[in-house]
C-alpha cells in the first residue's frame, strides 16, 4: 500500500473517531509525509463533502506544520486562510476559493479550529464543484497509459493527481471487501472492462449510491494506478464520485 493510502486511511480513521458534526474537518499528525497532503485533503473533502484541512510538522522536531486545504464549494478556504495570517492565527499561507496552503505553529492549533468554525467563511455556491483532466473510456486505458501518468508525479501539496471522469459504464460484477470496500469492473459501450475499487465506502452515500445503481450508466470520477497482485500489473481505477448518466 502507498504512503498516500496509508496516510489517508489514518485520516479517516482519526476523523470517524472524533464523531463531531463541524462542517470543516480538521486533521493533523506527525507521521504523514509532507508530500502527500494535498492529496490527502482531497481524498477526505470527497468523501465527506466537507471542506478539509490536513496538517502535518514540516520536520518531526519542528514546532512548525504545513497544511493543505481543500474545500467542495460550501467555503471559500482561501479567504478563510488568509484572514487567519491577518489575525495571526497563521504564520502564512494562500490561495483561492477551492484550495489553500498555509503555515502554522503547533500551539495554534486549537486556535486555528475555533478561528475557522466559529466565523463565517460560507460562500454562495452550495454546488460541489471538482476539477478534471478529461474524459476518457475503458477501452483507452492499460497499462502503459497508467504509467505515462503517473511518471508525471510525484504528486503533492499543490500538484494534485490527475483526476478523470469515465462517463455512461455500466457496472460488473459488483462485489464487497471486508465489508468495508467495493470492487467491480466497469465497462464501456464497445464492451472494454476496467477494474474499479472505492475504498471504505461501503457504509458511506457512495457506496450506497453504487450498490442502489448497480444495474444503470453511471458516470465515474476517479484516479488511475496499477494494482500488483501475484505478479500481475492491471490499470485500476480508484473511485472517488459517481452519479447517473443523463
Amino acid at each position: 500500500m502507498s504512503i498516500e493510502n496509508i496516510n489517508t486511511e489514518e485520516a479517516i480513521t482519526q476523523y470517524e473517531s472524533m464523531k463531531n458534526n463541524n462542517k470543516i474537518i480538521i486533521l493533523s499528525s506527525e507521521s504523514w509525509h509532507v508530500g502527500v497532503i494535498g492529496l490527502i485533503a482531497s481524498r477526505i473533502s470527497s468523501r465527506y463533502n466537507k471542506t478539509t484541512c490536513i496538517l502535518t510538522p514540516v520536520n518531526k522536531d519542528d514546532n512548525i506544520m504545513i497544511g493543505s486545504a481543500r474545500s467542495v464549494g460550501d467555503v471559500n478556504i482561501g479567504k478563510a486562510i488568509e484572514d487567519a495570517v491577518l489575525n495571526g492565527v497563521l504564520i502564512s499561507g494562500g490561495g483561492h476559493s477551492m484550495a489553500a496552503g498555509f503555515k502554522i505553529m503547533k500551539n495554534k492549533l486549537m486556535e486555528f479550529h475555533h478561528y475557522l468554525t466559529e466565523n463565517n467563511f460560507t460562500t454562495e455556491n452550495k454546488i460541489k464543484s471538482v476539477m478534471v483532466d478529461g474524459l476518457l473510456m475503458a477501452s483507452a486505458v492499460n497499462v502503459d497509459y497508467v504509467r505515462s501518468v503517473l511518471e508525471y508525479g510525484p504528486y503533492g501539496n499543490g500538484f494534485d493527481e490527475p483526476k478523470f471522469i469515465f462517463p455512461s459504464h455500466k457496472i460488473i460484477g459488483l462485489t464487497v471487501l471486508k465489508n468495508q470496500h467495493l470492487k467491480f469492473k466497469i465497462q464501456d459501450d464497445n464492451g472494454y472492462n476496467l477494474e474499479a475499487i472505492s475504498f471504505r465506502s461501503f457504509d458511506m452515500p457512495l457506496g450506497k449510491f453504487i450498490i442502489e445503481n448497480s444495474y444503470q450508466r453511471i458516470d465515474f470520477l476517479g484516479k488511475l494506478s496499477l494494482n500488483q497482485w501475484q505478479n500481475k500489473i492491471t490499470p485500476q481505477l480508484i473511485i472517488e464520485d459517481a452519479a447517473l448518466n443523463k
